[in-house]
């Protein structure tokens, strides 16, 4: 398996690397969106609330506790 960074523009995911394919190869895409630093922020929560937010990240991006 490989993982690359893409962007979506046009219509069209436009690879930022080097795709080591062969012309005409079919493959399987997975779309996941990237953490940006947009996405964080100052965060006014209840610590429950702060948690619950945290195991979605885990869950649904694979974002990790430090």
């Amino acid at each position: 398996m490989t993982v690359i960074d893409a962007v979506y523009e046009g219509g069209v995911l436009k690879p930022l690397g080097e795709l080591r394919l062969r012309e005409g190869e079919r493959v399987k895409i997975r779309v996941e969106r990237r953490i940006s630093d947009e996405t964080f922020g100052v965060l006014k929560a209840k610590a429950d609330s702060i948690d619950k937010a945290l195991r979605e990240l885990e869950d649904e991006w694979g974002v990790h506790r430090l």
